[in-house]
């Protein structure tokens, strides 16, 4: 449901398009650019005084959500 109680349908139209980018791009490099976004997230965070990250700064331990 949308904020406004209706159905989305967006998903339906934005699902195929997102998998043909993700299987022109290559699973590596799109897996490198997540490795890339969520360390400098996870960076940028941890600078924020009482700001407390506790997914692990190690790109083998860590995934895509923070």
């Amino acid at each position: 449901m949308s904020p406004g109680g209706f159905l989305a349908f967006e998903h339906a139209f934005a699902l195929p398009a997102a998998v043909a980018l993700h299987e022109q791009l290559g699973r590596a490099r799109v897996a490198t650019r997540i490795t890339q976004l969520s360390t400098r997230v996870k960076q940028g965070l941890s600078r924020i005084p009482g700001v407390t990250v506790h997914t692990p700064a190690d790109p083998e331990l860590s995934a895509g959500i923070t």
